[in-house]
């Protein structure tokens, strides 16, 4: 989807990039822990959570503020001539 909206607004001069946040410390996390529990795949509040959280090379959960510093990036003129790209910013749980 960043890809062709990329492709998309290019012509206009718009760059388009995408965060991708692993397990982050925010509301919709205790709504999927929620979720996992009411399935039966996990017994206990914030379980999911805390195993997601604990395959992070960095060894925490992100917190809001981690995603900052990159938001920051992708708005100023330092990331001008960036565009399509995925930014994954997981603590390391996803390395290719």
């Amino acid at each position: 989807m960043t890809q062709a909206a990329a492709r998309a607004f290019g012509e206009h001069k718009i760059g388009v990039n995408a965060i991708c946040a692993g397990v982050l410390a925010t509301e919709m996390w205790k709504l999927i822990d929620k979720g996992f529990r009411d399935s039966g795949l996990t017994t206990r509040e914030n379980e999911a959570f805390e195993n997601f959280a604990n395959t992070a090379l960095l060894g925490r959960a992100s917190q809001p503020d981690d995603m900052a510093g990159v938001a920051a990036f992708l708005a100023s003129s330092g990331s001008a001539f960036m565009t399509g790209q995925t930014l994954i910013v997981d603590g390391g749980i996803v390395l290719d």
